[in-house]
């Protein structure tokens, strides 16, 4: 597991903010396993995630969504959002710890990472995978490498070929 100080240098100190994480921790429901070492997130990180929110959401808040059908309400807190779009949110849900990519106002809900824990690892190796990049020659080839590393961290966040992750690496790897 990375040290607070490896990711500050990864991510850079400029680039990092700081969830309340001890606080949600002591207030929500998640298993403690699902909950990262650290309180930092990147705040951009090329075409896999940004925290760099311009709607109606900032990091960190939290909304509710009230599923009509079972009259139910079920909290989010905003992680950040997918890049380049506009409502494609990564939302934690805090009780199960499960990271979804969702648009609050459609209510879809695609699961992203089975954990919190799992959706930082997975931020920190493609940063490192980002930092080591040679260029169109060699990312295929280690597109894939990252890829079953990956796997190894999450293997749900690939059980489906058109889910958030899989797509990615389709992308890295050059075969979209």
């Amino acid at each position: 597991m990375p040290t607070r100080e490896q990711y500050l240098e990864l991510w850079g100190e400029d680039n990092t903010a700081v969830a309340p994480l001890a606080e949600w921790r002591s207030e929500f429901a998640a298993p403690a396993d699902a909950w990262p070492e650290t309180d930092l997130l990147p705040i951009d990180m090329s075409v896999a995630f940004t925290a760099y929110l311009d709607g109606e959401y900032a990091l960190f808040d939290r909304f509710e969504v009230r599923y009509e059908e079972e009259g139910d309400t079920q909290t989010f807190l905003v992680l950040g959002k997918q890049p380049g779009t506009e409502t494609n949110l990564f939302a934690l849900d805090p009780d199960t710890g499960i990271i979804h990519l969702m648009d609050p106002e459609a209510q879809n809900l695609e699961q992203v990472n089975a954990t919190y824990a799992a959706f930082v690892a997975f931020l920190y190796r493609f940063a490192q995978f980002v930092e080591a990049d040679e260029g169109e020659e060699t990312r295929p080839a280690k597109a894939a490498v990252l890829e079953q590393e990956l796997k190894g961290i999450d293997p749900t966040a690939f059980g489906d070929r058109e889910a958030y992750w899989p797509m990615l690496m389709m992308l890295l790897k050059g075969e979209l």
